[in-house]
């Protein structure tokens, strides 16, 4: 039989005898024969309708699943099946042919019921597959109220932190309805508490190639809440700090000024952390760093024994180094003044002793040695400097001035 008019007649007979005779078996093999995407006349479907729902109620719900699969090409009406049919294979474990149904349906437009995609969700997870992003993406128009919640909450559970940020990626963040944005900080929380800060700032930087400009302020909120997360649940962490803080400075994200103060005060006392990391860290936060927070710092950093770091901030901020911080903004008090100072005369001997080291072992002795020759100005101009800076008193150091600046005037003054 070749002609489809042939199929329409024979097939809707078949249907028919097989509804009234409460058959079914082998009838799957039949349509799966037809022409593809051949179209059903309005008996064949009436017929094909009636035997779903009698196969159903003999529990012969394997042949229903097999006969849903080979009509996802033809215009069979999936939405017209009842809600307790889907319902039933679901339970009966072919709630893989539902999912091909519901997006079957949302292929054509025509909305899922919000029950049995819960449902489908809900099998995934009990049978351990979370494997549910092609759903969700296809399903994503339309309003599921607390389904993806709930699937998003399931992905948490079983720290599928991939999974959960690609769905979440998937829904815009003003959806006020969905609260998509409690869903981010739960996972953003997570993330931090299980030691998955990377994934977290990979698809946050997903998030964000897809934001409305109305969304900025609730993506800097989540990048916020995300260091602060670090910050309390894995506190001793100096590289996931250090990362978060990259991520905003690259985002242009403002971080809150208690929360940045806390941060890198954490990250300093952490008692491995060396100076280069240590300013390197500070340099990624640098778009939100305040006079008073690089103050309250240096202050911590003199108090952990830590000058060096600290006249090393000063010195950035003298140099405008930061955005935020002019330099008629920076101020030393006394007592760190007078730390510093101790620092440098230290570092004088240090200086001194090397320069001398280097003298006696002749590494200086070929002078035309450009290299050589540098290395040795480096050495006698830093302990010229080091030895102005102890020759006065602190009072005469002016936060305004630059380093070059500041040398010259020591300079002449000692000359006076």
């Amino acid at each position: 039989v070749s002609t489809q008019s042939t199929w329409g007649i024979m097939t809707e007979k078949y249907s028919e005898l097989a509804a009234s005779c409460m058959m079914g078996p082998n009838l799957h093999e039949v349509y799966a024969s037809l022409p593809v995407e051949r179209t059903l006349a309005v008996p064949e479907i009436k017929s094909l309708l009636k035997l779903a729902k009698q196969l159903a109620a003999i529990n012969n719900l394997a042949e229903v699943a097999k006969l849903f699969g080979t009509l996802l090409d033809s215009n069979f009406p999936f939405e017209q099946v009842e809600t307790e049919l889907y319902s039933s294979l679901i339970a009966q474990g072919s709630f893989l042919i539902v999912k091909k149904i519901l997006m079957h349906l949302a292929f054509n437009g025509i909305p899922p019921n919000k029950e049995i995609v819960r449902g489908v969700l809900k099998a995934h997870f009990d049978a351990n597959d979370t494997r549910i992003y092609e759903f969700a993406q296809a399903l994503r128009k339309w309003p599921m109220g607390d389904v993806w919640l709930y699937a998003i909450n399931e992905l948490l559970i079983t720290k599928k932190m991939a999974e959960c940020g690609n769905l979440l990626a998937l829904f815009p963040l003003g959806d006020s309805t969905t609260g998509v944005l409690s869903c981010w900080e739960t996972f953003l929380g997570h993330c931090a508490q299980f030691g998955y800060c990377s994934v977290a700032i990979e698809n946050l930087s997903e998030l964000k190639k897809s934001l409305q400009k109305e969304e900025n302020e609730k993506f800097n909120k989540l990048v916020n809440y995300l260091l602060g997360s670090v910050l309390s649940k894995d506190s001793t962490s100096f590289v996931n700090m250090k990362k978060c803080l990259s991520f905003a400075g690259t985002m242009g994200t403002k971080i809150v000024e208690s929360l940045l103060e806390k941060t890198l005060i954490q990250m300093a006392s952490i008692e491995q952390t060396k100076e280069k990391k240590f300013i390197a860290a500070v340099l990624s936060g640098k778009e939100s760093l305040t006079a008073r927070c690089l103050n309250k710092i240096n202050s911590v950093l003199v108090e952990m024994n830590k000058e060096k770091s600290a006249l090393s901030l000063f010195n950035l901020a003298v140099n405008n180094a930061f955005p935020l911080i002019s330099e008629s903004d920076v101020e030393l008090s006394e007592p760190l003044m007078k730390n510093l100072l101790v620092v440098q005369q230290k570092r004088i001997l240090e200086l001194q002793n090397e320069i001398n080291t280097k003298k006696e072992e002749s590494e200086y002795a070929k002078m035309d040695s450009s290299e050589n020759w540098d290395d040795y100005v480096l050495l006698q101009s830093q302990l010229i400097i080091c030895s102005l800076l102890i020759s006065v008193s602190y009072t005469h150091l002016r936060a305004h001035e630059t380093l070059r600046y500041l040398v010259c005037r020591l300079l002449l003054e000692k000359k006076k």
